[in-house]
């Protein structure tokens, strides 16, 4: 009896701790906005379906997002498919009139929106591996001030920042997109831990990020944004530039997170060569640090993991008691680079 009603506990508080997340992700992406325009796609009844699903099954409401993107994607697909055209139409023949200068920069790019004085612990700790591991690089950060020293931004972009319309998460793939096209080099996450040297090829790529896809696995990547290394002008990102412009013209909310994503894949098969001469990482090796982060440490297993990759995709939202457990890797990630 005791057990039954502990297990039952146990579920409500995860129900209730996945609802407060979901709640959150709702409020953020635009709120009552965003639920007049998957009303307006046909998706109240099935995501009301699929959230039903989730709490008497008892699983993550994450299984709502693929119920979105069978009809958000292919929509966003058609919609912006004639603006990547043009998009690609007017690089082209920039490109061909030598008007586009391309060149690699030794710059860092490290973005934190709140300022650097309100890092995080862990942010923290990154960025101090970044300095660390890759000293002899121009590390630059940026904040939701010092931004516009550096690029200028659409008018209606800044004004639906400024309006709250447009989240952080999406911002700063606005600003990583303008800060890569205009002056080169390397964006790496603020929760992205470099563990070790990264490799030139990386560094030094017209265009380089991890990957999802197997290696020679298909010819549409699925890639990860969370660190990027380009040349300035690079012809994909600035394809994906004014498709996202074009984006936030049309929309003051986030229908769909990993617009980026497909934009990338759109603009990318416009390029073929941009893809076959990427450098190629496997983005879910980068993650294994995360799933582990609140075990025990163990001085081994650490090296095996700091040492198989360069880099790491770590979160700014650890659980209380990921945090409170000084014994595990997470507190040892804070305590090696303090």
């Amino acid at each position: 009896m005791l057990a039954d009603t502990l297990s039952l506990t146990v579920c409500a508080i995860s129900i209730m701790r996945n609802f407060s997340n979901l709640l959150f992700r709702f409020r953020q992406f635009g709120g009552f906005c965003l639920f007049r325009e998957y009303v307006r796609m046909g998706l109240f009844w099935p995501v009301v379906k699929e959230f039903c699903s989730c709490v008497l099954g008892r699983h993550s409401f994450k299984s709502i997002y693929p119920v979105i993107g069978k009809v958000v994607v292919p929509m966003l697909r058609s919609r912006y498919h004639l603006a990547m055209l043009e998009c690609y139409g007017k690089c082209h023949r920039q490109i061909s009139a030598g008007e586009i200068k391309q060149a690699k920069s030794n710059i860092i790019w490290f973005c934190w929106l709140q300022g650097k004085e309100s890092f995080p612990p862990i942010v923290r700790a990154c960025y101090h591996a970044i300095v660390r591991n890759l000293g002899e690089k121009e590390v630059r950060v940026i904040d939701g001030l010092n931004y516009r020293d550096y690029i200028g931004l659409p008018l209606h972009i800044e004004r639906k920042w400024q309006a709250g319309r447009i989240p952080p998460a999406m911002f700063s793939d606005i600003i990583r997109l303008e800060l890569l096209i205009k002056y080169g080099g390397t964006w790496i996450d603020s929760t992205v831990l470099v563990t070790n040297q990264i490799p030139e090829e990386y560094l030094n790529a017209n265009l380089f990020m991890p990957q999802y896809t197997k290696q020679g696995g298909a010819d549409s990547l699925d890639i990860s944004n969370w660190f990027i290394s380009a040349s300035s002008n690079n012809e994909v990102l600035l394809v994906i530039r004014d498709l996202i412009a074009a984006y936030w013209r049309d929309y003051d909310c986030v229908v769909w997170y990993y617009v980026f994503h497909l934009f990338f894949k759109m603009a990318s098969k416009q390029f073929p060569e941009s893809l076959s001469d990427m450098p190629y990482a496997y983005s879910p090796d980068s993650l294994c640090l995360l799933h582990h982060w609140a075990e025990s440490f163990n001085e081994e297993k650490w090296h095996r993991v700091s040492q198989c990759v360069p880099f790491h995709k770590l979160s700014c939202r650890p659980s209380k008691e990921v945090v409170e457990d000084q014994g595990n890797y997470y507190n040892a990630i804070l305590n090696e680079y303090s």
